[in-house]
């Protein structure tokens, strides 16, 4: 009878544990999300400042096209190197018109405003200076998307903040932490079992 006691006390103890150790590891990922979602983990950043431009023509998550005070159009298109199919990639290039697939296989039409506040990120902050005018430019897959803000300053210089969310990476953060969580719970019994006695 003793035995059976003991025995059901450390498995209702090693479900407690486990389930305290799932939850704070699923609680720790959550916030993780939400902060990613609110843009916590992004800032501003120059799309080279050796041009000086008056207006945003168009925009989509990976290019803007912006005028000069001379009407002469440029694009900067914002990839890592590695990524970039020919030589044009994070430098202003002059340019007749925005290119005809600045819209194509899900990247959406630009929005512009005299702000940047087009959605509801809680930790979207200000660019470095005063806004003449901002463009949201975004792409929206099946399972992840990216949007982007390219906000014009005062002084005619052009910043990005950008945002990605994918949904097949928090899937994936989640189903490791369940495991981490229940390896927790059990670390946390095995300290709780050897302090008891």
């Amino acid at each position: 009878m003793q035995k059976a006691k003991s025995f059901l006390l450390s498995f209702l103890l090693f479900i407690v544990f486990s389930v305290l150790g799932i939850a704070t590891s699923i609680g720790v990922g959550f916030l993780i999300v939400v902060l990613n979602d609110g843009g916590a983990f992004n800032s501003w950043k120059l799309l080279d400042g050796s041009l000086r431009f008056h207006r945003i023509v168009d925009a989509n998550s990976r290019t803007v096209w912006a005028e000069n005070k001379d009407d002469k159009l440029f694009y900067y298109k914002d990839i890592k190197q590695a990524y970039c199919d020919n030589n044009d990639c994070n430098k202003r290039i002059e340019t007749k018109d925005v290119s005809e697939d600045a819209h194509y296989g899900g990247e959406r039409p630009v929005e512009k405003d005299t702000s940047c506040q087009f959605d509801n990120l809680m930790f979207l902050r200000k660019p470095p200076g005063t806004i003449i005018e901002c463009a949201r430019g975004w792409y929206a897959g099946p399972e992840f998307g990216t949007v982007a803000y390219y906000a014009l300053l005062n002084d005619g210089t052009i910043w990005k903040w950008e945002h990605h969310g994918d949904n097949l990476l928090y899937i994936a953060m989640f189903l490791c932490l369940i495991p981490t969580g229940l390896i927790l719970g059990i670390y946390g019994l095995k300290v709780f079992m050897s302090r008891r006695k």
